[in-house]
């Protein structure tokens, strides 16, 4: 892990917000969910040549299958988002699977889209089959060492390298690497306490 990724001006939620009310369409960059939403941090991801692609990819599924996997393509990290919510997966627990030495949008694109890969079963299936198994399924699956997993949980967008108070989050919380049981970052990164 390099801890930093050199594309992310690419990706950046300033970048996606220009890039959504540049092509337009119902909702664009922000809308409200509900009538009466005064916050209105919904959004929605049109392609290029302007048709619905998903729903805005938010913080965690654009560190997820962006910065993690190398990737600083908005609309490739949007059309996985799309076949993670048309397969009903996780993005935090899909982005280190989707992680290849390949091209990287076409291939994580290409794993998800594989028939044969949600079938562990098939003597076709490829090795990446243990991908419908979250992260730790992955690891046994590769059959790699280390996977950044705590208590069987994929790690989310919160290092807790850089942010040691999120790590002891993820180390005494039930459920292991839940970047909501205990949100450290303000404190760790800001330097301010919750009243």
């Amino acid at each position: 892990m390099w801890g930093r990724f050199d594309g992310c001006s690419k990706i950046s939620g300033e970048t996606q917000a220009e890039t959504e009310n540049t092509r337009g369409g119902e909702g664009s960059a922000t809308h409200g969910c509900h009538r009466g939403c005064v916050i209105r941090c919904s959004g929605t991801y049109y392609d290029k040549d302007g048709h619905y692609l998903t729903k805005q990819p938010e913080y965690e599924t654009v560190w997820a299958h962006g910065g993690n996997c190398g990737i600083d393509d908005l609309d490739a990290i949007a059309m996985l988002d799309r076949l993670d919510d048309d397969y009903g997966l996780d993005t935090i627990e899909m982005a280190p699977p989707s992680r290849s030495p390949w091209k990287p949008g076409s291939a994580s694109s290409a794993m998800l889209r594989a028939p044969s890969s949600w079938s562990t079963k098939s003597a076709r299936a490829p090795r990446w089959t243990h991908s419908g198994q979250r992260c730790r399924g992955c690891r046994q699956g590769f059959g790699v060492e280390r996977v950044p997993v705590v208590k069987g949980q994929s790690m989310p967008a919160y290092d807790p390298r850089g942010i040691q108070g999120i790590g002891v989050t993820y180390a005494t919380s039930t459920q292991g690497a839940d970047h909501t049981a205990g949100y450290a970052v303000a404190t760790n990164i800001l330097g301010w306490a919750a009243a």
